[in-house]
Order: C-alpha cells, then sequence, then structure tokens
C-alpha cells in the first residue's frame, strides 16, 4: 500500500472513494471540520477521544453528522490487505455537505482520509525541534477549531521551514502565544508547566490533555518574553506525541527533561496493552 486511502461513510459503513463533489462547502468554502490522529500497525491512538473533540466541534458548529462507532473506524483501518499493517497518519473530516453558502448544515459528508508516513527519526526526537517565531499575526478561528481553513498555518510553517527551522510559533494581535503551527505548545519556567488558554484559540488537542492529565498544567496567557525566558519548551500532537524544542530562533533551550520525561511516557503507553 502507498500514498493515500480515503473512505466516505454512508448507510451505516466507509465505502472507498477517491473525490468529494466540487458542490461540497467543505472544498467551496472550507466548512469542515477534523481530527487527525497517528495510527500504528492499522491501530488509531486515543480514537475515542478524537472523536469526543470532533462531535463537539460539530455541535459547536451546528453540524449533524451520523453517528460513527469506533468499530467502523478501526475495521476500516484494518481492513486486510489494505491497512492491516498501515503506519501513519489518519484524518477524519465533517463537511457541511451541498447547500447555499448562508444555509445551515443538514446533511453533513463524512470522509476518512489514511496517509502513509515515515515516523519522526529518534535522533530529531531526542534532540528536539527548533522553532521560529512567526513574524504575521494570526486570528484563530472559532475559538481554534480544527477547520479546513489551515492555509494560514501552512504558510506560518512554510516561512519556518525556509528559515532552516523545524516549526513556527504563532502569536495574535496583541502578540500573545497561540501555539505552533501544527502543534499545542508549552513552556517550563521556574518549574511550572504553562500553556496558553483554549479561551485564547489554543486547539483542545487530544495530546494537550494527556499531558495535562499527567502533570500539572497552569493555563495562562504567554507572551514572547516568557518563550524567552522559558528553560524549557515542547511541543505535542497526535503526530509527534510529545516533541521537546532545542532551540527558539538562535538561541538554544538549557533543558528537554520535562519533555523528553513525558515523551518516554507516552511511548510507553501507546506501546502497551491498553493501546487507544
Amino acid at each position: 500500500m502507498g500514498g493515500m486511502l480515503s473512505w466516505q461513510w454512508r448507510d451505516g459503513k466507509f465505502l472507498r472513494c477517491d473525490s468529494i463533489p466540487l458542490a461540497d462547502r467543505g472544498f467551496r468554502y472550507g466548512m469542515s471540520v477534523f481530527e487527525s490522529f497517528r495510527v500504528v500497525n492499522g491501530n488509531p491512538l486515543f480514537l475515542a477521544e478524537h472523536l469526543d473533540l470532533l462531535l463537539k466541534s460539530c455541535l459547536r458548529l451546528d453540524f449533524h453528522p451520523e453517528p460513527i462507532p469506533l468499530d467502523s473506524v478501526r475495521k476500516t483501518l484494518g481492513t486486510p490487505g489494505e491497512a492491516s499493517l498501515f503506519n501513519g497518519l489518519a484524518r477524519l473530516y465533517v463537511t457541511a455537505g451541498e447547500g447555499g453558502a448562508a444555509d445551515g448544515v443538514t446533511h453533513s459528508r463524512v470522509i476518512l482520509f489514511m496517509e502513509e508516513r515515515a515516523p519522526v527519526s529518534e535522533q530529531k526526537r531526542e534532540n528536539g525541534y527548533t522553532l521560529a517565531i512567526d513574524p504575521e499575526k494570526h486570528r484563530p478561528l472559532f475559538g481554534g477549531l480544527k477547520t479546513a481553513n489551515y492555509w494560514g498555518n501552512l504558510s506560518a510553517l512554510s516561512r519556518a521551514r525556509l528559515r532552516g527551522k523545524d516549526e513556527a510559533v504563532l502569536c495574535d494581535g496583541e502578540d500573545r502565544v497561540l501555539s505552533a503551527s501544527l502543534a499545542n505548545l508549552f513552556i517550563v519556567r521556574d518549574g511550572r508547566i504553562q500553556t496558553p488558554p483554549a479561551a485564547s484559540g489554543a486547539r483542545a488537542g487530544v495530546l494537550r490533555a494527556w499531558v495535562a492529565g499527567r502533570r500539572l498544567v497552569h493555563e495562562c496567557a504567554l507572551s514572547a518574553d516568557d518563550l524567552a525566558g522559558a528553560g524549557e519548551i515542547f511541543l505535542t500532537s497526535s503526530w509527534l506525541g510529545v516533541m521537546p524544542a532545542r532551540a527558539l530562533e538562535d538561541r538554544v533551550l538549557p533543558s528537554r527533561s520535562t519533555a523528553l520525561a513525558l515523551q518516554a511516557e507516552y511511548e510507553a503507553e501507546v506501546a502497551g496493552p491498553g493501546l487507544a
């Protein structure tokens, strides 16, 4: 298997598809929400938590998809001969379906994508990411919901990569830290783990909640000055798990100990018999 596989939820099951209609408002206007999750040997990690967040996003935007059973997603990702040994990233989209620009959402469309990806190297995971502060100011849509309007995030990532960095740190018009372009962000300062509050536009990520369930995390507004004074910075996402930062701009961070400890706990959990 190579490349990407995709399915559409119809008649109570996922059926193979390779396109969506141009009339779908998820394509025309970016009217869709999604959750992405890492898949190991056909097994989606933290699937229940991701589906719960997806449902909450749908409710906030008044989308009304059919119920999506956990077992249907797991069965699809583990289809013998296709995805039974799939390793990579899956993404579950709920679109606004077809209709006028101002019409309500009555028939959502549910699409499941699976993309093969090589895992992040062990050396990179140990050494950590290099971060750049994006010069553009960002305004998260719908309080940071994961929507198809991701161009701004990807543009920030591209600018960071052109500078030789791994990720971009996003700030709003008042220079408050929001997140990284594709991940949530934490700092460690004076022994305290801090992260931007959800109200600022930080994503309600499954791995963000995972960290908060294992360490005391203080949600508070963070500025560029807070980043400059941090002894440690780390990122979380469903793909990365827990990723320490090695440097912010040209400043090498003095520690990665908190992130590496959390990284080891995460890897032990997802490798264990209780794999979600």
